[in-house]
């Protein structure tokens, strides 16, 4: 994704989610579709990325991750913000803000 080949980073990501799923892994779930939803937002397809985050965003908050919430809620405010719907951007950032001082996350 760095090097700007998205879809061989969707390929990837896609292959690794299904790895996740086959193992019932429910937190690597939640990384992969993060990591699909930061393809998906790279790419401009600012509604999947939104989904996708979405998706991750409801498994971490089933765990409790702060850390994985925090980084999750973050970039969907950055789907939100290009969305345009900046009150809701500035709703999540403030949230992920909020955790990442808590965490102590400089």
């Amino acid at each position: 994704m760095d090097e700007g080949d998205y879809e061989r980073a969707r390929r990837f990501h896609e292959e690794s989610l299904a790895i996740k799923r086959d193992l019932q892994d429910r937190q690597g779930i939640a990384v992969a579709l993060g990591n699909l939803g930061l393809v998906a937002f790279k790419e401009g397809t600012y509604e999947a990325a939104r989904r996708l985050q979405e998706e991750s965003l409801a498994i971490k908050r089933e765990f409790g991750d702060v850390r994985g919430i925090s980084i999750t809620v973050g970039n969907l405010g950055g789907v939100l913000f290009e969305q345009g719907d900046y009150a809701g951007a500035r709703e999540l950032l403030t949230e992920s803000l909020s955790l990442k001082r808590e965490l102590g996350d400089k």
